[in-house]
């Protein structure tokens, strides 16, 4: 009986032993699995879904951010406008003088030989000589441009009405007078006909400008100029005396210089959503004013007959 006990007892031990290690087993397996509920597994293809989930969201969100741009910066533009300007000085420093033409005439009374009954003393001859020297012309050799520019709500109507006028301006002389003291003999030089600088000269022009705008301006972001001469002329009004072949030197006279400023603004345009509708009256952000100092370097040239140095080996 005791014996029968002891057998039992050992089986019973034995699978108590075998469920022991089985429940252990059990728990260790099922650890994995238990923290495996509380931790995320990434992989790639659940975070592609990710990025492909968010990419509408982005896209709409860039839109908008577009639209606030332009409404906070608004949109560049250009526009192209032509600054005319017209005036004239008075000139009396050169640096050669300008030579003009000039008419030479001879009279002559005489008696004709051959009628000696009756003297043709009325009969008169008469001989003129005309020169025609090149008229002068310019050149513009530098411009420099001292500008102000600032956005006002008055109409400027004095620079409007008399914009035709012709105004006299500022001219300096640049020009150094040089002294040749050199004497030389007809046989040391020789003659040829060359376009010579009659003077250098500075002059100032004063402008003032309203440029419109078709739309609202936030600012001028730069401006390109580019000066264009149309007409310049010299018109003398007082001659030295003849030089006794038939032209004479001009000692004082007026530069009539006519042209324009080309301009090419580029500005910042205020972003408007209702671009149909048309405002009657101009904003203050449409009308640009410019108060420009014009310099310009002349000079004034003329084809005249100089004497070059002459060595026989070169000029």
């Amino acid at each position: 009986m005791k014996r029968m006990n002891h057998e039992r007892m050992k089986r019973i031990r034995a699978k108590f032993k075998r469920d022991f290690q089985t429940c252990h087993v059990d728990k260790t397996n099922d650890k994995p699995q238990i923290d495996s509920a509380f931790e995320p597994v990434h992989t790639s293809e659940s975070g592609f879904v990710d990025k492909m989930n968010h990419i509408p969201a982005r896209e709409k969100f860039d839109e908008t951010n577009r639209t606030d741009d332009m409404n906070q910066y608004g949109t560049i533009r250009s526009m192209t406008i032509k600054s005319p300007f017209s005036t004239f000085v008075e000139i009396d420093d050169f640096l050669h003088p300008p030579i003009f033409g000039g008419k030479a005439q001879h009279t002559a009374e005489f008696l004709d030989l051959n009628n000696r009954q009756t003297p043709q003393l009325d009969t008169k001859l008469f001989h003129t000589t005309t020169y025609y020297p090149e008229q002068p012309y310019c050149h513009l050799i530098c411009s420099k441009i001292h500008e102000i520019i600032f956005f006002t709500d008055t109409v400027h109507t004095y620079g409007a009405k008399n914009k035709k006028n012709l105004y006299k301006s500022v001219v300096f002389p640049v020009h150094e007078k040089k002294t040749n003291n050199q004497s030389c003999t007809h046989h040391d030089f020789i003659q040829i006909r060359v376009p010579v600088v009659v003077g250098e000269y500075e002059i100032e022009i004063c402008l003032e400008e309203d440029v419109m705008f078709e739309e609202e301006i936030m600012k001028v972001n730069e401006i390109s100029k580019e000066v264009v001469l149309t007409n310049c002329k010299f018109v003398p009004t007082q001659f030295s005396s003849s030089f006794g072949n038939g032209t004479c030197a001009a000692l004082k006279g007026n530069l009539l210089i006519e042209g324009y400023i080309h301009q090419n603004i580029e500005y910042t345009a205020v972003y408007n959503r209702n671009a149909g509708t048309i405002q009657k009256e101009p904003a203050a952000s449409r009308r640009l004013r410019q108060k420009i100092v014009l310099d310009l370097i002349i000079h004034l040239l003329q084809v005249q007959q100089v004497r070059v140095s002459y060595d026989g080996k070169g000029i």
